[in-house]
């Protein structure tokens, strides 16, 4: 679960970066307007980072996670679909916004649960799996483009994001419940 939240973030990136040609060419966005586009997530993302850690604190590392990987989910389902300059980069921001959640989150949870004689051999599969998708993701881009469509470099993220829900729905246990409410 940990190393997914961290490669779905990576290769999302890496997605956008490798499809910007593809991208402009089909929207019609000029260079100047393309910069936007990679800049929007990645700037998004990185705001984001400090706040995640007091949001996982006071709310929950699983609740974070789960509402920021479910709108994550359907908003890189509906950035093929939008035709607007405006909107996709107002959905590009929000989708770093919420992915941004996933980096310090997993590693957290990581870092806490993992007994401490594995400390190193957990840090170094967390940036195995970074790396790997960060080589991982020209080929699969290359293979989206050339036999399903650019559209995939969106929804790859999509299909992936569900499935780390998943192991964060069954793996992170809710907090403990003190006086009927949760902590």
């Amino acid at each position: 679960m940990w190393f997914l939240g961290a490669g779905v973030v990576t290769l999302t990136g890496r997605m956008i970066t490798l499809g910007l040609a593809d991208l402009k060419g089909s929207l019609g966005i000029s260079y100047d307007q393309g910069a936007w586009i990679g800049s929007a997530f990645n700037v998004a993302l990185m705001f984001i980072g400090p706040l995640t850690v007091y949001l996982g604190a006071m709310l929950g590392v699983r609740r974070v996670l789960l509402a920021s990987a479910a709108i994550f989910t359907l908003v890189t389902a509906c950035l093929p679909l939008v035709h607007s300059y405006s909107l996709m980069i107002v959905l590009l921001a929000i989708a770093g916004l919420t992915s941004g959640t996933f980096y310090p989150l997993t590693l957290t949870f990581a870092l806490r649960n993992i007994p401490l004689r594995y400390l190193a051999l957990t840090l170094a599969f967390y940036a195995t799996c970074v790396e790997g998708s960060v080589n991982v993701a020209p080929s699969l881009y290359g293979f989206c483009r050339d036999y399903l469509s650019w559209k995939w470099m969106f929804w790859t993220s999509a299909v992936i994001t569900p499935i780390m829900m998943t192991c964060v729905y069954f793996g992170i246990r809710l907090p403990r419940q003190a006086f009927g409410r949760t902590a």
